[in-house]
């Protein structure tokens, strides 16, 4: 079977700085709207940047406390023009694999089945080791009515029992945006030369990522 491809470089891990860090008296979060497609609510501690990936509708960091966060986006209709049976498991088996794609003594358990805010998704986690350091990225996939999110937030083993309360709430907190699929159908029934897309096609291309700043 072809190998679908997500554009998943291991999201950079360039603003991973791995340092000491002390924990916050207090967390305040807010909710934002990002792009006009979802909301979610998000903790004061994280800033914005454009070092994770390039195709992120969202990139944050906080390199001193060793904490990362993307989603991403991919419309079912693409994925369904490359392969009509795609499906939402099918996402997160794919998102789990480019993850893999650059760590060492992996560990991946099966994800939960659930639904936020209404929507199906996947909640899973995934640890392995990156240039000798312990990473664990918390993984959520949530099928929209147009497109397929893909919520990923990573920190340092060591870090994760501080911050993994948060990185839940971040995840159970979006929501895709009302009038997102007003006037929008999903196309299913595809045209046969679409149905059979080129061995060489990807989703999108792969690209360069910034170097550590």
């Amino acid at each position: 079977m072809r190998r679908l491809r997500l554009v998943f470089p291991l999201l950079a891990l360039c603003g991973l700085c791995l340092s000491a860090c002390n924990s916050w008296t207090k967390v305040e979060f807010k909710e934002q709207e990002v792009s006009e497609l979802f909301k979610l609510e998000l903790p004061s501690y994280f800033k914005t940047t454009d070092a994770l990936n390039q195709e992120a509708e969202l990139q944050l960091q906080n390199s001193g406390k060793d904490l990362c966060m993307i989603v991403r986006k991919n419309s079912w209709n693409e994925l369904r023009m490359r392969r009509p049976d795609f499906v939402l498991e099918d996402y997160y088996d794919v998102s789990i694999e480019q993850l893999k794609a650059d760590l060492e003594k992996i560990d991946a358990p099966g994800p939960d089945s659930i639904s936020i805010n209404g929507l199906p998704a996947f909640l899973g986690t995934l640890s392995g080791n990156f240039k000798g350091d312990r990473l664990i990225f918390d993984i959520g996939i949530i099928a929209g009515e147009r497109y397929l999110y893909q919520l990923v937030l990573w920190t340092s083993e060591e870090e994760r029992p501080v911050y993994q309360a948060d990185f839940m709430r971040i995840i159970h907190s979006f929501e895709e945006m009302e009038d997102l699929t007003r006037n929008e159908e999903i196309q299913l029934d595809l045209p046969e030369q679409l149905s059979q897309p080129d061995s060489n096609q990807t989703l999108s291309q792969p690209q360069n990522m910034p170097s550590d700043q």
